[in-house]
């Protein structure tokens, strides 16, 4: 749910020739899930002007008008890209059979049930990590769960007919400011290299199956699987030369790691 609630003021003033107003508007948008996204504070002023002159027994008006102050703030709040939670599949599934045999004819009967569900585990609802912007990779690294800010194209399953496996991409703040006589846009720029990558992330898989066999009056047989496949998702280790070859740096004496620059 969206609720992108609008407060706006506007005080006029009138003469018998001259107008002006002032204005103020305030403007958020908030969500459910990602909180505040958006606010934005405008004012304006205006002042006119009514003139009447006469000519050629003809009546004749004009007015004058003038933008005196307006600017705009806005605050946009970056969405961390990949929270995953983690997730724990069950399934189970039981086979029955019971039967008999009689003078060479054998009848039986056949019961087969099963059950499948994906949920998040009461210990797992509440998850506590750290989150990191473009302006503080550095403060990541080291850290298994820490979240980084960062988005992918064409993020999907990898296969043999995959082209190209899907490509990150930093999620940097752009800041903006618009005001009168002056406007503009600028983004943060890191002077280092250093390497991305999702946060750990444990699922587990629990498949169970049982089953029954049961022919009267001497064949009788069952059997039981039980199977786990646990999954996890995060940081290469084994064979990563660009884990501890490329490293996002802190800034420090005459160094500056991230700089604010008009985009380029």
């Amino acid at each position: 749910m969206t609720i992108s609630p609008n407060v706006s003021m506007t005080a006029n003033s009138f003469q018998k020739t001259r107008s002006s107003s002032v204005g103020l508007n305030l403007a958020t948008s908030y969500n459910s899930r990602y909180g505040i996204k958006e606010l934005q504070i405008s004012e304006q002023m205006s002042f006119s002007k009514y003139r009447e002159k006469a000519e050629k027994n003809k009546q004749n008006s004009s007015s004058v008008g003038a933008n005196i102050a307006s600017s705009t703030i806005s605050l946009q709040d970056q969405l961390c890209s990949f929270n995953r939670m983690p997730i724990t599949n069950e399934a189970w599934a039981g086979h029955f059979q019971l039967g008999g045999a009689i003078f060479g004819v054998y009848g039986s009967a056949e019961v087969e049930v099963y059950k499948q569900t994906s949920k998040v585990s009461d210990g797992d609802v509440v998850l506590t990590k750290p989150m990191f912007g473009y302006m503080y990779y550095q403060k990541a690294q080291g850290n298994a769960n820490a979240v980084m800010d960062f988005s992918r194209l064409n993020d999907k399953e990898v296969t043999p007919a995959t082209p190209v496996i899907s490509v990150p991409q930093y999620a940097y703040d752009v800041f903006s400011i618009q005001g009168e006589g002056t406007g503009g846009t600028m983004r943060a720029y890191r002077n280092d290299q250093g390497t991305i990558r999702d946060n750990y992330t444990r699922s587990q898989d629990k498949d169970i199956s049982a089953g029954i066999d049961i022919g009267i009056p001497g064949h009788y047989g069952g059997n039981f699987n039980k199977i786990k496949t646990p999954s996890t998702i995060g940081e290469w280790q084994t064979g990563n030369k660009l884990r501890t070859g490329l490293q996002f740096e802190n800034a420090g004496g005459v160094k500056e790691n991230v700089i604010l620059q008009k985009p380029r």
